[in-house]
């Protein structure tokens, strides 16, 4: 007798349960597929940013570098808890970026802020507009600003002799010559902050020297780059083997 009570109950429940399940799917089916799109509406419309900036610690623009990775960005859809994983994730990419940071103006514009700790390397094959400025050239292609003191060097540039002051464009042969005298500079001296502006100069500031130079393996750093960097005019006359800016007083060896 109980298990012919119990063969009822289950064939009840299976009966109820057969006129119930078509109304449920009915009714769940929709409002799935309502969920479905909201979801991807919200994805869509709240978590792609419409205006991504990227501003330089220096308050120049970017490396183009950056500027194109930021910009694949704006494909994707990022939580707001996950913008600081994506920095992460370019600041690993970029390892002359020094610091990092994302600053947000509603849900659909961030700034970010970031400072180069090297010279950007890899510049761009792209042209630049270089402003006008009055220059020093040294024999080996070298130019210096005018405006350089000793123990600071503001500008520093490589172009062909022949250059003229007027608007040029920096092409990928005067990137290719400038890299290796970014490079070499990164590694001699301490202190140092190289940058490349949105004009195109090729910008580098220098504090506290520390380097002992032998001009003997490094020939393309010339007698005029050394005058106007040290205050000597001697130098350009009898130009010293080994320059020792390692300590207070620089020492020249002949």
């Amino acid at each position: 007798m109980p298990k012919k009570k119990w063969s009822m109950k289950l064939y009840k429940l299976s009966a109820r349960i057969k006129r119930v399940t078509p109304k449920l799917l009915l009714f769940l089916l929709p409002v799935t597929i309502l969920l479905i799109l909201t979801w991807l509406l919200v994805t869509n419309k709240f978590l792609r940013f419409e205006e991504i900036t990227c501003v330089n610690s220096n308050g120049e623009g970017c490396p183009l570098e950056i500027i194109n990775t930021l910009a694949s960005i704006k494909k994707q859809a990022i939580f707001p808890g996950d913008v600081s994983g994506v920095l992460d994730s370019i600041k690993q990419r970029y390892p002359y970026i020094k610091n990092m940071s994302v600053q947000r103006r509603g849900l659909k514009t961030i700034t970010i802020k970031l400072s180069i700790k090297k010279p950007a390397v890899a510049i761009t094959n792209e042209a630049f507009t270089l402003k006008p400025r009055w220059y020093l050239l040294d024999n080996q292609g070298l130019l210096i600003s005018e405006s350089s003191e000793i123990g600071y060097l503001p500008k520093l540039y490589l172009n062909e002799a022949d250059w003229k002051f007027s608007d040029h464009k920096l092409s990928t042969v005067y990137a290719d010559r400038a890299l290796p005298v970014l490079i070499l500079l990164g590694e001699k001296f301490t202190g140092i902050d190289a940058r490349i502006s949105s004009f195109g100069d090729l910008e580098i500031s220098i504090s506290g020297l520390k380097a002992l130079i032998s001009l003997e393996k490094d020939p393309f750093i010339s007698a005029a780059t050394l005058q106007l960097l040290l205050a000597e005019p001697t130098i350009q006359d009898n130009k010293p083997k080994v320059v020792d800016l390692r300590f207070q007083n620089i020492t020249l060896s002949y």
